[in-house]
């Protein structure tokens, strides 16, 4: 995201300081439904099994093909 200046990356920041510098609305939104995720299994320390792995890993795709599209 920083390559496609997106986000301007800094080792403080936070995700909501990232979201806070996306300008585009459906970028935004799909950034931060990945960032609710990551933060529900890193800080809640909820293990990822296949079946959340598969309700997860479309919200990422698509994340990725909006950011390679810019």
């Amino acid at each position: 995201m920083t390559d496609k200046e997106i986000i301007s990356w800094a080792l403080q920041k936070t995700n909501e300081d990232y979201l806070m510098e996306i300008q585009e609305t459906a970028l935004k939104d799909t950034f931060k439904q990945i960032t609710r995720f990551y933060n529900y299994i890193w800080y809640g320390d909820f293990p990822l099994d296949a079946t959340k792995y598969e309700k997860m890993a479309p919200s990422f795709h698509k994340l990725k093909r909006m950011i390679a599209n810019g």
